[in-house]
């Protein structure tokens, strides 16, 4: 492991003998959430509050949005008195394999959940020539979680994946104005690394972490650490970098190969790295522990 002084963290994963057993990475358990343009079924009802303790499938308002937002909760099981949560941000993919693993896995671990869906409601795929990067939509989400009577509404943070995690970065220039409340915690995934240093009306103040591989085709090594750089020294940011050596895009997918980014019109290599996964994975719930101190 080397540590540089702007806050970067280059590590070297790429040892077979580190990964112990499938079930560290992979998550045994499925949510229920929303695909791809699917429209919400009749029993989901919407609701404005969740005072209720209601899980599961939601429909609730975005204030900034003529349409509803739309998003799966889950909370430990047998979990006592306030939890902290996680906001989970799907990337250029839409919703499959990664959330669900990642919510199985954090869950485990202490935290709600709730997996969010930014393309149902706009009727967005995959194969879309223009997708979306709506960060309002984490905040809507942020919003009606805070309502919620398990979950601690100052332990509420966000983690995003590729087109995710530039929408998790960017609410970390958003401050209580926008919706009441700020997020806990910033964690973005093989995201473009922009906006980090902007000049904004406001900011969340919460430690953000990100994480990339050395070999990613899609998010440009060279511009997070300059940015994160410049977020250090200009803007006191706290933001933690750790760059995989080895590493591409979407380690920690089910998909390995060349993919075709119709809103990008440039293709990108996916790989997955069940080492690296497994690295990531330690070093989420390590700054997660850290910052919004679970019970249990």
């Amino acid at each position: 492991m080397i540590k540089f002084a702007i806050g970067v963290v280059v590590l070297s994963v790429l040892s077979a003998h580190a990964l112990d057993s499938l079930a560290d990475y992979h998550g045994g358990d499925e949510i229920s959430s929303f695909s791809d343009g699917e429209e919400s079924s009749p029993t989901t009802s919407r609701v404005t509050d969740l005072s209720s303790g209601k899980t599961g499938r939601l429909v609730y308002p975005m204030q900034y949005e003529e349409f509803d937002g739309r998003g799966t909760l889950s909370v430990p099981e047998g979990s006592t008195g306030k939890v902290p949560a996680m906001i989970i941000v799907h990337g250029s993919g839409g919703l499959g394999y990664r959330e669900r693993s990642w919510e199985s896995f954090l869950r485990r671990h202490g935290f709600a959940t709730m997996v969010i869906d930014y393309f149902g409601p706009r009727g967005v795929t995959k194969n879309s020539r223009f997708q979306p990067v709506p960060a309002l939509d984490v905040m809507a989400a942020l919003k009606i979680l805070a309502t919620h009577p398990q979950i601690d509404p100052q332990r509420i943070g966000a983690i995003g994946f590729s087109r995710g995690g530039n929408m998790v970065i960017k609410t970390a220039n958003m401050d209580a104005t926008w919706v009441g409340h700020t997020l806990a915690a910033h964690v973005a995934l093989y995201a473009p690394c922009v906006t980090i240093a902007l000049t904004s009306s406001g900011r969340s103040g919460a430690p953000i972490l990100i994480l990339i591989g050395s070999k990613d085709s899609y998010s440009d090594v060279r511009t997070c650490v300059a940015e994160v750089d410049m977020a250090k020294k200009q803007d006191n940011r706290d933001v933690t970098l750790k760059i995989y050596e080895g590493a591409y895009h979407g380690w920690d997918g089910d998909y390995t190969g060349i993919w075709y980014h119709p809103a990008r019109k440039k293709s990108y290599e996916f790989k997955e790295d069940a080492v690296v996964t497994k690295q990531s994975r330690q070093d989420v719930l390590e700054f997660l522990n850290m910052v919004l101190k679970p019970s249990g």
